[in-house]
């Protein structure tokens, strides 16, 4: 069965998408490693071909998605793929969810892990390794200090968005220090347009240099009447 540390790297494999990356080594590094973590393809009978087509088609169904963004970000074409992306949109929601809907949804997916593809693989090792897999989201879900599963605080990122905090990182808000560097660049960014939508009007700035030269006057008139009183 999966280590804690496969399941970590198993996680953040399905969420940030190595399964379809534009580069072939890690799509099909992906595909080899992970492919019996998912149930098998229909292997006979005469309509296996449309059982997989419909399969498919109800991937453009919103109402069965958990994560909004889903049926934007992923396009499965095969039925690998379309597992896949289903386990994806299941994980998405748990990230991003607050820490007792991310319980429940973890609930959910171990009874459909459960529940699911016996027709298919009745037996099969795919199963138990997705329920490894939910116990250990339940544990880092529910951890002293907080969730451990996190999500990239640097707005642009969009290569490793998801990970999985370590122990030993108990104040790790970024999945690199790339994206960390990146978003101190970005709040500096941020703090300039604030400085400069604070910029006062003209009229605003021909006031202040009024009030600046009547404080001058009196000043220097304060000045000359001290020393007209000094020199009597």
């Amino acid at each position: 069965m999966p280590s804690a540390k496969e399941c970590k790297e198993f996680v953040e494999s399905v969420l940030n998408g190595y399964y379809k990356d534009s580069a072939g080594a890690i799509r099909n590094g992906f595909a080899k490693h992970y492919r019996d973590w998912f149930p098998p393809d229909p292997t006979d009978g005469p309509n296996k071909e449309r059982y997989v087509q419909v399969m498919l088609g109800t991937w453009d169904i919103p109402q069965l998605r958990w994560c909004k963004d889903s049926i934007r970000q992923d396009n499965p074409r095969t039925f690998f793929e379309w597992h896949v992306a289903v386990l994806r949109d299941r994980l998405r929601s748990i990230w991003i969810a607050d820490p007792e809907t991310a319980r429940r949804r973890r609930r959910k997916l171990r009874a459909e892990t459960l529940e699911g593809w016996e027709h298919l693989d009745p037996a099969g090792l795919w199963r138990e390794r997705q329920l490894v897999l939910c116990d250990w989201l339940e544990k880092w879900l529910t951890g002293r200090k907080g969730s451990r599963l996190l999500v990239c605080q640097n707005p642009e990122c969009d290569e490793t968005k998801y990970f999985v905090r370590e122990a030993k990182e108990p104040n790790k808000k970024y999945c690199s220090p790339l994206c960390a560097t990146r978003a101190d660049e970005l709040r500096r960014l941020e703090r300039r347009k604030q400085r400069q939508r604070r910029q006062l009007s003209p009229t605003g700035l021909a006031a202040i240099r009024e009030g600046q030269r009547r404080r001058r006057r009196r000043e220097r008139t304060k000045a000359a009447r001290n020393i007209r009183q000094r020199g009597r």
